[in-house]
């Protein structure tokens, strides 16, 4: 009897120590469980991230972010995403129009609502952006930044802001002048085409107009390349090359770095039309089927969209904000910039996919109207 109780005693002890073991290892289980999310974010090494992962864990989530900086076109968009090295990459939108949309088949479509900060996003930027990045109803693309093709103006030598493309061509302004050399010479012959009175259209799209006299515009570029002083051979002027310039036909961000060589320039808006750009954050299709990771994407983008990250860009990159809360701060300390204005975004035009007639035909008339001008680009 006393050892049949004996027995009992020990198999209920037995019992709550492997319950109480159970436990201990279910609990350690649960930390396995809980790892560490990895996200890779492709972008060109401008967007601050520094404090992301801390973002993220404020919110619950324990990410660890693997950074890759790349330059996004086409080829290597693709190539990226087809291969799921991605899970969020950034890119202007026009991309997502190319060759007949076959990008979109690698992308995750994005539901607004899980973005806190999407509400913050300029109307206007989202209303331009919208041809390109909402598909068949489905949101592909989230703003990040604006850029555009403008006159930028030596603020120390010039008194009035540009109000026309036609500044460039002006005669008082000879050799005071620098555009695209070697690197991107096919958006010259857009400015002639709208000095022209063509539409903005037929500034990446040659057949859009069918009654374009090309020999006028030959000769509207013949009379560029005679004014010009400079042609820069990267997609951006150099800083020392331009410092006695007047004017300069460049992308708007450029002027952040001109600037911290000493300089003062800032951005004109002419009247016939600016054409711009809108750059997106993309989700990889692939996240579809891990629902941890599309969270931290998610997370990301809305880290970006905060009105903090979204002054460092500007003041770090020079590329304007999407958000009109960001704006707002930035007018409020002082920045003298037209892209900050209010319905600034009504008046650009958005930049389409080049069609490669158009480019290979651009760079030709381009690069020979220099050598006509016995310059070199």
């Amino acid at each position: 009897m006393k050892l049949n109780m004996f027995i009992s005693k020990f198999i209920i002890h037995s019992l709550a120590c492997l319950c109480a073991v159970g436990m201990m290892f279910g609990s350690l289980a649960g930390k396995v469980i809980a790892e560490p999310v990895e996200l890779v974010f492709h972008h060109w090494g401008v967007t601050p991230t520094e404090g992301f992962e801390a973002y993220a864990k404020e919110r619950g989530m324990d990410v660890i972010l693997k950074e890759k900086a790349v330059y996004t076109d086409l080829v290597s968009f693709f190539d990226g995403l087809r291969t799921n090295a991605p899970d969020v990459t950034i890119v202007y939108n026009a991309i997502l129009q190319a060759d007949d949309q076959k990008l979109v088949k690698l992308l995750l479509s994005v539901e607004e609502g899980r973005l806190e900060n999407f509400e913050n996003i300029d109307p206007d930027v989202l209303e331009i952006a919208r041809a390109m990045d909402v598909i068949e109803g489905k949101r592909y693309g989230v703003p990040l930044q604006t850029g555009m093709q403008t006159i930028l103006y030596n603020a120390d030598r010039v008194t009035s802001p540009p109000s026309s493309w036609n500044v460039l061509w002006a005669s008082e302004n000879q050799g005071l002048v620098s555009v695209f050399g070697k690197s991107e010479p096919e958006w010259v012959p857009g400015i002639a085409l709208l000095v022209l009175g063509y539409p903005p259209e037929s500034a990446y799209n040659m057949d859009i107009e069918p009654n374009i006299d090309w020999g006028r515009v030959k000769g509207k570029l013949l009379e560029l390349a005679h004014n010009c002083g400079d042609f820069y051979p990267n997609f951006m002027p150099d800083p020392e090359s331009i410092r006695n310039m007047d004017y300069v036909f460049a992308k708007d961000f450029t002027v952040r770095s001109i600037n911290q060589s000493g300089q003062n320039w800032k951005i004109g808006r002419p009247r016939e039309a600016v054409e711009g750009w809108v750059d997106d954050l993309y989700l990889g299709r692939h996240l579809k089927d891990q629902p941890e990771k599309l969270q931290a994407a998610y997370l990301l983008i809305d880290y970006i969209l905060t009105d903090t990250i979204q002054k460092q860009i500007y003041n770090n990159s020079g590329f304007a904000p999407a958000t009109s809360s960001a704006k707002e701060q930035l007018r409020e300390e002082e920045h003298d910039d037209v892209r900050l204005e209010p319905r600034f975004y009504q008046s650009v035009e958005l930049i389409q996919p080049f069609n490669t007639r158009t480019m290979n035909y651009y760079r030709w008339i381009w690069t020979k109207a220099v050598q006509k001008a016995g310059k070199n680009l």
